[in-house]
């Protein structure tokens, strides 16, 4: 009988789909990591090195030809990252033995929480090889590889790409594909996916590939005219309240109650250099009587249409965040932000 229970249980394990062995949890159990994905980029790049903690600067004190970790800094490769937080997952069966040069500012960017940096060159990498595939998932959420990158490290690979010209859309990662399509400068395209100097992005009816040339990474997200809230990085709620003028006017108001410890500027659609504030004033809401600071920016420069970047900074974080300004209205780009609950 105990044998026929035994051979019964084994059949039971053979008959279990493989799909149902390819998920393990998090170290924290609050997720599901996919196995192939995990082992695979393990795999092809399980010793690069791929991001560090406790770095307050990564210019060499030896030379830049050096390629030696700063001391008191923590390093941690593909390996020992995707199976910290897949252990689950095991190990993979091949690794490579890639240097990164740590030394190169440029190939390194902080996470959103700015608690670590990740390498940009792995990260790209890693996205363009599993992007499309299955990642990691909590409840009813579902990450792709290229999504999970897009949080954890925007700014190696940006969840959207603003246009700085007039591009033209290919249907493959080459100038030597058929073009498909031209599209408008200063607008913000979602990313669904890269290649080796091109960004495959969303359009109407389907996607295409631009020059990275063409464009410049970010924002982060688009403001639309109900609230994005990121609770999960700082306390705030974001708004555009949108309001019919003859002319187009910008204006923000940080409300709150940290609405003197917030930074915002505003930047003109595909550029570095912030708007110039024309007045800055303080008041109360009507309706509650709180206080807020608002900031104006001055109606006689030159405001073309496109996706405009809010820049917020706080507690040592910068967030950019883009809202589409198309029409004469003002924009009033509302911010509510309280300081975290631990403090």
């Amino acid at each position: 009988m105990k044998n026929n229970i035994f051979w019964m249980f084994v059949l039971i394990l053979l008959a279990t789909p493989a799909s149902a062995q390819d998920w393990q949890r998090g170290s924290m159990g609050n997720v599901e990591y996919n196995c192939d994905a995990v082992n695979g980029a393990v795999a092809d790049y399980g010793d690069e090195l791929y991001v560090i903690r406790g770095a307050d600067s990564l210019i060499p004190e030896g030379g830049a030809e050096e390629h030696y970790v700063l001391a008191g800094v923590d390093m941690v490769t593909v390996a020992e990252s995707m199976l910290g937080r897949a252990p689950g997952c095991g190990t993979a069966s091949e690794t490579n033995e890639r240097i990164v040069d740590i030394y190169d500012p440029h190939a390194w960017q902080p996470n959103i929480t700015h608690d670590y940096l990740y390498q940009c060159d792995v990260a790209r990498a890693i996205a363009a090889d599993y992007g499309d595939l299955e990642f990691r998932r909590d409840g009813d959420r579902h990450h792709t590889v290229l999504s999970f990158f897009q949080e954890d490290a925007p700014d190696c690979v940006p969840p959207y790409v603003t246009t700085t010209v007039y591009a033209d859309i290919f249907a493959c990662a080459s100038s030597d594909c058929e073009k498909t399509d031209r599209i408008m400068r200063w607008l913000a395209w979602k990313v669904v996916g890269l290649s080796d100097g091109w960004y495959e992005i969303a359009l109407e009816g389907g996607t295409g590939f631009v020059a990275a040339a063409d464009v410049a990474p970010g924002p982060l997200a688009l403001l639309q005219e109900d609230i994005l809230n990121f609770t999960s990085y700082a306390d705030c709620d974001m708004f555009v309240d949108r309001r019919p003028l003859e002319r187009r006017e910008l204006a923000i108001v940080r409300g709150g109650q940290a609405y003197q410890d917030i930074e915002v500027l505003l930047y003109k659609p595909a550029t570095d250099t912030a708007l110039e504030i024309s007045q800055v004033f303080e008041g109360e809401f009507s309706g509650s009587g709180k206080p807020y600071i608002g900031q104006a920016y001055s109606s006689a420069d030159y405001f073309p249409t496109g996706v405009y970047i809010v820049e917020l900074t706080w507690n040592g974080r910068t967030f950019r965040y883009g809202f589409d300004a198309q029409d004469n209205a003002l924009y009033l780009i509302q911010f509510y932000c309280d300081p975290p609950s631990s403090e």
